[in-house]
């Protein structure tokens, strides 16, 4: 059912330059991107979810009990956003017989991650009995208000110095 899912939307921005420079016997490689992805999820409908509980009592004595929910969905809206970029740099040199090839090269990288979730947003209501429901008397109620949004962050770096 609709009232019980949610959308999920995904996004990835993505831009990369590369360069490759040949002087003096020297080659120069270089590359650097940036990228944005994104991604969020929201509950199909925004209500507050409802559960109420019915009993029945069956012929041969035994006694049944079951809740039914109705309303929005259990579907909670998040929100995460990761930013990245990075950049290579490569220069190396190729002996004269082509035996050996001495490289020197850097890399580094900087990223964060952003995200935000709230699990229950409309709340939700319980009802002890059909009767309760009809006079809108509900048992309890509970919603959360807001959480808090968490980030985190990195720096990597890399030096190396090779021979192949």
């Amino acid at each position: 059912f609709p009232a019980q899912g949610s959308g999920k939307r995904s996004d990835k921005l993505g831009l990369q330059i590369s360069t490759a420079v040949y002087f003096g016997g020297f080659l120069s490689e270089f590359k650097t991107y940036a990228q944005r992805t994104s991604s969020s999820s929201e509950p199909y409908v925004f209500l507050p979810r409802g559960s109420v509980r019915l009993g029945t009592a069956y012929d041969d004595g035994r006694v049944g009990l079951t809740s039914i929910d109705f309303g929005g969905g259990n579907a909670s809206i998040s929100r995460q956003e990761t930013q990245r970029w990075e950049t290579k740099h490569e220069l190396s040199w190729m002996t004269v017989d082509s035996r050996h090839r001495l490289k020197l090269g850097q890399q580094f990288s900087l990223w964060r991650t952003t995200g935000h979730a709230v699990s229950d947003p409309f709340g939700r209501f319980s009802y002890a009995s059909l009767t309760d429901l009809e006079a809108n008397l509900p048992a309890s109620y509970s919603r959360t208000l807001d959480s808090r949004a968490r980030s985190f962050s990195g720096v990597e770096g890399a030096l190396w110095a090779g021979d192949e």
